[in-house]
């Protein structure tokens, strides 16, 4: 061998004996498993990404050293001493690493060849570890995601850290009021809670796939954690296709300043994805107030009452929301709850005012802040049910604008144009709260009335297909469908097959089929055969009471199978002149297919100016 290769070897050989090699492996090995133990530990601590970024890099520049220690010293039985030097003629390790037995002994040190050979050790130590670093830390040739494509984020439920179930309702809160917040920034959008609900033990979906069936270009999960009257919420923005942390940071704040922590969360988030905020945006979010910690705990468990939608649990949150005001009589949002609580569907039956109480609710929540979106969308919703349908437009719109994101203001609007005759857009409203609330029952419940209305019965029936039809409000709507394309056969399959109504109600209907000529006039029939139906709806088989309007178009439907066009037309006009208040089902009444036969005659444009909406029905 040549000159050069007998040093190579010979140098190679060395750091065998004095055992560089092993050291640096368990050195490797040892900050490997420290830095992952660390990686494990630092969202639930709280830590910024910064603090992993420099112990990776100490651990890295820390790696030459270890080499260069391992190369000048040696541990033996009598300590830590300088590591001998062989010279020529020494002899070479074995494949232990010991001189052979056999060999002569070794020649007398010479100390001049250490300091060249730890230089060479420490350079490629510094080699190395600058090569890991530049593959970590540095940006590698093909670009990362492209933030400024995130359009679309979905904002996971917020783990509970304190492990308390008590705790929950505060939990929701927060995630809710996050998901308000962000629908504020206009340039994102924010899939709605009942979308993301779903995914509150969901386990076995990847984060990817959550992207793609909630069509979210951003995931944003997180944890809080409540001491006392100390909050922290620890977030974490990932892309979604490709499942890259984008961002993690935590956010502390007094109870009493919660509402800011929201409004800089939101702020970060959108710096993070490059969404702009219009100055508008800015100042909505920079206007929070702190708010009374008892208040708030009033407000966060009636709000996760409400959710759930249900009569008994709308009653407690009222009573929530209630609570709230009596601690402090200018929380806007306990307003808002209360009118929410009044003016969704299923509170109709808490007070026999409760749509004068809602709409005076929504008015004393937006005398306090004109900013909040859901109290402009319920008083839109209310004023909906009052036919005062320019100031309905008017809040409806500004709810929007407020909050682009907000489902339920796309929704309720969907109604409000049905109402005015312009189905074009009233489809694409309710085409915008499925996309901003895809996993919604009643969004999509109404998507497909809406597609009804807009004379669209074959894609009503499609997009009926595609949901789960085990509520009687689908059901009836198929129907609607059915009979809208002249196929009553098909609506009365569709009814007798469906699980939505229990075997008696079934029974009945095969009975009365004979006589009536399609499901909606035998509903009617065995109405009629119950007995006078109470005020506000009739429950005849079944224990299910129909809204009002369904109660009214049962009946319009069977004077009509009937032939008795007159007395479907004196009930029309008694429903809102002398007859209950019909509320918002006055939409229902106005855009039925199935009264389209009864459009030109003279009392259905009665009804239509009473309810002030014959110019946008004109006769013919």
């Amino acid at each position: 061998m040549g000159d050069p290769l007998d040093r190579l070897v010979s140098f190679l050989a060395e750091l065998k004996r004095r055992r560089v090699y092993r050291v640096g492996v368990v050195y490797a090995a040892v900050a490997f498993v420290l830095l992952q133990g660390m990686d494990l530990v630092a969202e639930p601590l709280g830590l910024p990404p910064v603090v992993m970024t420099v112990l990776v890099v100490i651990a890295l520049f820390g790696f030459p050293l270890a080499l260069v220690l391992a190369w000048a010293f040696e541990v033996t039985p009598d300590g830590v001493r300088r590591t001998e030097s062989l010279t020529e003629g020494s002899p070479t390790p074995d494949q232990d690493g010991d001189p052979d037995d056999a060999s002569p002994p070794p020649a007398p040190r010479d100390r001049s060849r250490g300091i060249p050979g730890a230089a060479t050790v420490l350079g490629i130590g510094v080699l190395l570890a600058g090569g890991v670093a530049w593959w970590l830390l540095v940006p590698s040739g093909s670009a990362g995601p492209d933030v400024s494509t995130i359009r679309s984020i979905a904002v996971l439920p917020l783990s509970n850290l304190s492990g308390d179930p008590a705790e929950a309702p505060f939990v929701s809160g927060m995630h809710e009021e996050l998901i308000n917040q962000l629908g504020r920034v206009g340039t994102l959008r924010v899939n709605s809670r009942t979308s993301v609900m779903r995914y509150r033990d969901e386990n076995l979906r990847s984060l990817p796939q959550i992207g793609r069936e909630l069509d979210a270009d951003a995931i944003l999960e997180g944890s809080v954690l409540r001491v006392g009257d100390e909050v922290r919420i620890i977030l974490t923005l990932i892309h979604a296709p490709t499942d890259t942390h984008l961002w993690s940071e935590s956010f502390d704040r007094e109870l009493s300043g919660v509402l800011a922590l929201h409004s800089d969360v939101a702020r970060a988030v959108a710096d993070q994805v490059q969404a702009v905020l219009t100055p508008d945006e800015d100042r909505r979010l920079a206007r929070t107030r702190e708010v009374d910690p008892r208040a708030l705990e009033h407000y966060v468990r009636g709000r996760y009452l409400w959710n759930q939608r249900e009569e008994e649990p709308l009653r407690q949150a009222l009573s929530e929301f209630e609570a709230a005001l009596d601690v402090d009589p200018t929380y806007a949002e306990a307003w808002a709850g209360i009118a929410d609580t009044y003016l969704v569907p299923t509170g109709a039956n808490l007070a026999p005012d409760g749509l004068a109480r809602g709409i005076e609710a929504a008015r004393r929540a937006l005398a306090l802040d004109n900013t909040l979106a859901e109290a402009h969308t319920s008083l839109a919703y209310g004023l909906l049910g009052t036919w005062a349908w320019e100031e309905s437009e008017h809040h409806f719109r500004r709810a929007i604008d407020l909050n682009p994101s907000y489902a339920t203001a796309h929704q309720w609007y969907a109604e409000f144009l049905v109402a005015q005759n312009r189905m074009d857009e009233a489809v694409a409203s309710a085409r915008r709260a499925t996309v901003r609330d895809p996993l919604s029952p009643i969004i999509a419940y109404t998507l497909a009335r809406t597609l009804r209305f807009a004379r669209q019965p074959r894609e009503a029936l499609e997009q009926l297909h595609r949901m789960p039809s085990d509520h009687q409000r689908e059901v009836m709507l198929g129907v609607g469908a059915y009979l809208d394309l002249g196929q009553a056969d098909s609506a009365w399959a569709y009814v007798l097959n469906s699980p939505a109504f229990p075997p008696p109600m079934l029974a009945e209907l095969e009975r009365v089929r004979e006589n009536t000529s399609d499901p909606i006039s035998a509903f009617s029939s065995l109405m009629q055969e119950s007995g006078p139906m109470p005020e506000g709806g009739a429950a005849p088989i079944g224990g299910v009471a129909p809204p009002v309007a369904a109660v009214i178009l049962m009946q319009v439907m069977a004077y009509l199978d009937r032939g008795q066009s007159d007395e479907a037309l004196d009930l029309l006009v008694a429903t809102v002149t002398d007859g209950p208040a019909i509320g918002s089902g006055v939409v229902d009444l106005v855009a039925e297919p199935l009264l389209d036969p009864l459009r030109d005659a003279p009392r259905f444009r009665a009804f239509l100016r009473e309810v002030r909406l014959a110019e946008s029905w004109p006769a013919g």
